[in-house]
Order: structure tokens, then sequence, then C-alpha cells
């Protein structure tokens, strides 16, 4: 029989409730290999059919600083005034503080269902190597909604036309961490049946 050592219980339970998003990235670059090193560890999440989905796109240097100012410019809403644009500024500042852009990207099956278990198992691996990094010392930043569907970015990104960006995260050491309010207890929102 395989003997597999686990860190203990309460040591993941600690990993799993200590774990934030970033808002801005201090100094200092993670090394390649521990992004590598996550990414490997994302590739075993559960995948229902076993289709494997996802493909990763790592941004650094110029084409971070490309997807950095898109993002920031995809805050400017029509009408939105100074306010937007200061947004759109200060959003551009802050993702440009990353060392890396990691893009989960998804091929899209024809199947509905399909599509929908893949969308789910491309999420948990940005997760999972958010976990990973994290466990390490690095912070990540979740980017979603407009900035995942824009053609720009799908272009910065060299997606293709059968698939998705699932989700954009930005990777470095965080500068400092947001204060962070406790979520309401999972026991308020669970129901036991038999």
């Amino acid at each position: 029989m395989l003997t597999v050592e686990m860190p203990a219980g309460a040591q993941v339970d600690a990993l799993l409730r200590s774990r934030r998003s970033a808002r801005v990235f201090g100094p200092g670059t993670p090394p390649e290999e521990m992004i590598r090193e996550a990414l490997e560890d994302a590739v075993h999440v559960p995948n229902h059919r076993r289709t494997e989905p996802w493909r990763f796109v790592v941004a650094r240097g110029e084409a971070l600083g490309r997807l950095a100012d898109r993002a920031g410019a995809l805050k400017i809403r029509p009408g939105g005034g100074d306010e937007g644009r200061t947004a759109a500024e200060r959003t551009r500042q802050e993702l440009r503080t990353a060392a890396y852009a990691l893009a989960v990207v998804q091929k899209e099956a024809p199947d509905p269902e399909i599509r929908e278990e893949d969308y789910a198992s491309c999420i948990l691996a940005a997760l999972q190597v958010g976990l990973a990094l994290w466990a390490r010392g690095v912070a990540l930043r979740w980017s979603s909604g407009g900035v995942t569907r824009d053609p720009e970015v799908r272009t910065l990104l060299g997606l293709r036309q059968e698939e998705r960006l699932a989700i954009l995260c930005y990777l470095g050491y965080a500068a400092s961490m947001p204060a962070h309010a406790a979520p309401r207890p999972a026991a308020e929102r669970t129901v036991w049946l038999a």
C-alpha cells in the first residue's frame, strides 16, 4: 500500500483560511521554477471527464504591462468622468506592480454540460495555483468579468477562437495585505439532509 505523507489537517486549514488576494505587489520576482511547480499542482484538480480543458499563458515584462494597461482602460465607463479615469489609472498602476500575469485558458467543448464542467475545473486550477503559491509566500490577485471577455485581451494572450479566458490572475510578493473581514460561518448557510 502506498503511503503518502500529508500535512496535518490544522496546517491545511490554516493555509486555506489565511489566503488573501493582494491589491498591490512589492519588490522581488518569484522564481520561474516556483510558478512552474504551482502549474504542475494545478493540473491535479478534479476534472470530471478527464478532458484537461486548460492551458496556461504566463505574461511578464512588456506583455504584463500591456495587460495591466488594458485592464485599467476597461475600468473607464462612458460618462464616468474623472472618477472613472482615476479608478482606471489606479488599477493600471496596481497591476503593473505584479511580477507575472497568469491566464487560465479553457478549450470550450461544443457540449454545454461538458463546457460548464470544464469551466469549473479551470477555476479550480487557478485556485490550486493560488494556494500552492500562497504556501510559498506568493500572493495572487484575481481578475474576472469584462477583462476575460475583452477582444484586445484575448489577442494579447493569443487565444484561439474555440478558447475562453476563464480567469486572469496577477502574481507576486504582496506589498501589503488588505484588511479581511471574516466571512459568515458556513454553519449559517448549511443544511444537513438525512
